[in-house]
């Protein structure tokens, strides 16, 4: 159900989707009436094609009903018949956001409009937004932050000396959900003549990234990111900063 509600921002965009399931054609196709599904369900009874690729839920009961079942995840499979990339997540109801996907597999930007704010300090322009506005329970969201920095400005990056701060995003989530671990762009070394030091640094517009999964949330709530950061340029460094951005996200309930 998760796919047929992003269906259209994927097919707009030149996406196919399908999914494939143990269960029996029968079984599929009064799912697929029943929850209105209009993209492919292939039946894999017997779990032949699961087998094969490797990815049976070996932690299900061998007795039970769901024997056979594949771990959640999917694949990412170009023009040519490839596949480019794959996801798999611990439980079946986490799934990405249409827009994460998009973005993160196919490079593909959509015109939703996610959950935002921006913040301008004397360095640089701050955005940090979410790919949506909104989630289902279990649902992926990517989140990202993207710097744009002044020219002759630069911010600290990793490795650093003692003393000095490196760029760092801190999102704080509610429990049961997470928020997945900050991915920062490479920096790269600057001699510092005046410091007499080099120091590892980032340049024009850089984009941190991260997602929260919203696991067993069923009602709206709000995010926080917290930037940490050290401006500088070739001949001063100015006062550490700490920018703090609060994205409001809707729950968005599956149609009864």
């Amino acid at each position: 159900m998760e796919l047929q509600s992003n269906i259209a921002a994927l097919t707009t965009n030149g996406i196919a989707i399908f999914a494939i399931s143990y269960d029996p054609v029968e079984t599929l196709a009064s799912f697929a009436a029943a929850h209105a599904i209009t993209y492919p369900l292939l039946s894999d009874a017997g779990s032949v094609f699961i087998d094969q690729l490797g990815i049976r839920n070996t932690t299900v009961d061998p007795t039970s009903r769901g024997w056979g079942i594949p771990y959640p995840g999917t694949y990412f499979i170009g023009e040519n018949g490839d596949v480019t990339d794959k996801t798999f997540h611990d439980g079946h109801r986490t799934r990405d956001a249409a827009a994460t996907a998009l973005h993160e597999h196919f490079g593909i930007e959509t015109s939703t409009s996610g959950s935002s704010e921006r913040q301008e300090t004397e360095a640089f322009t701050a955005v940090a937004a979410f790919d949506s506005d909104s989630f289902v329970r279990g649902e992926r969201v990517g989140l990202r932050v993207i710097l744009a920095l002044r020219p002759g400005t630069h911010l600290c990056g990793r490795p650093l000396p003692e003393g000095y701060i490196p760029t760092t995003l801190t999102v704080t989530v509610p429990e049961p959900m997470t928020a997945e671990p900050v991915q920062y762009p490479p920096a790269h070394p600057m001699r510092m003549a005046w410091l007499d030091e080099q120091l590892s640094v980032h340049e024009g517009t850089i984009t941190l990234v991260t997602a929260v999964v919203f696991t067993d949330w069923q009602e709206d709530v709000t995010i926080t990111a917290t930037l940490d950061v050290q401006a500088c340029t070739t001949v001063e460094c100015f006062v550490p900063q700490t920018l703090t951005f609060t994205l409001p996200m809707r729950f968005r309930a599956f149609p009864q």
